[in-house]
């Protein structure tokens, strides 16, 4: 057996009790608020995800629902200074490749989540700069996909375990199975762990 461990900025698992709860209700606010501001970075420069859309279609729909403002963007120049001063929340969804951003960028972003910016990554964040040439990214994440093989071709029975309480985790039952398909990843140091995986 093998085990994979889901690091703090990842939430695995079945659905929450209520089926109709989505996931990304879960890690964002819950009421309205008409001053919150989203912003989707969907670029890639690797594999991209034919899901995206459907991903933006959704967010796009909560800001309907709660009232905030959503925009997305697969070009890293909203990462500057006079954009991300008035985003409250990034959403990196179904990210991939590297060399995604400039310097100036990265900066940009980095300054944002240093000054308590929100961010949220979306499958598959941990295959978006294995190539380690943006750490603050690979530590905001907490693991870099392994680049062979990163992602098992059948679906294994795997026993997952919560191994804390937090809030991104507390839906999830202490330990149950699922059928799943596993990206396998190296763990970046000082992350903290909240669930197992067994396969």
């Amino acid at each position: 057996m093998n085990s994979v461990q889901a690091t703090a900025n990842t939430s695995i698992g079945n659905p929450p009790s209520d089926i109709n709860q989505d996931w990304l209700a879960l890690l964002l606010p819950t009421q309205a608020n008409d001053d919150l501001s989203i912003l989707i970075y969907h670029e890639t420069n690797g594999f991209r995800h034919s899901s995206i859309n459907v991903g933006i279609d959704m967010i796009n729909e909560f800001g309907d629902d709660l009232g905030w403002t959503v925009s997305d963007s697969q070009n890293s120049s909203v990462f500057n200074s006079v954009n991300l001063k008035n985003t409250d929340v990034v959403v990196w969804l179904n990210t991939s490749g590297n060399d995604l951003r400039t310097g100036a960028e990265q900066d940009a972003f980095e300054n944002f989540i240093q000054n308590g910016g929100g961010f949220v990554g979306v499958h598959p964040i941990t295959d978006t700069y294995r190539d380690t040439s943006c750490p603050s990214y690979n530590n905001l994440v907490g693991e870099i996909a392994q680049t062979s093989t990163n992602h098992t071709s059948n679906n294994f029975n795997a026993t997952m375990t919560v191994l804390t309480s937090r809030h991104t985790v507390d839906h999830l039952v202490d330990t149950w199975n699922e059928m799943k398909s596993i990206i396998t990843g190296n763990s970046i140091e000082d992350i903290y762990l909240m669930v197992t995986l067994i396969c």
